[in-house]
């Protein structure tokens, strides 16, 4: 669950910021060092050019992680490794 992530983000000395699709989340984005999307139902297989699968998407969801990958890539944010 999203807990976990803030906690092992916490561990490694960041901070987390949860939004939500309702949220300001593609907003912040120039404020972040990095992206986690913390998962959850499946993405709508039409997307990615698939058929219906036996999942329940949830496209408002999908809709804001992609705009925040989108806006993550504009930036250049990508995975930080020390």
């Amino acid at each position: 669950d999203y807990l976990t992530y803030r906690r092992v983000i916490r561990t490694a000395g960041g901070q987390s910021f949860t939004t939500w699709p309702h949220g300001s989340g593609v907003t912040q984005i120039p404020r972040f060092d990095g992206l986690v999307l913390a998962g959850g139902e499946d993405i709508e297989p039409e997307r990615y050019l698939r058929p219906s699968g036996s999942g329940q998407p949830d496209f408002h969801r999908d809709t804001f992680e992609l705009e925040l990958v989108a806006a993550a890539a504009r930036l250049a944010l990508g995975p930080q490794f020390p």
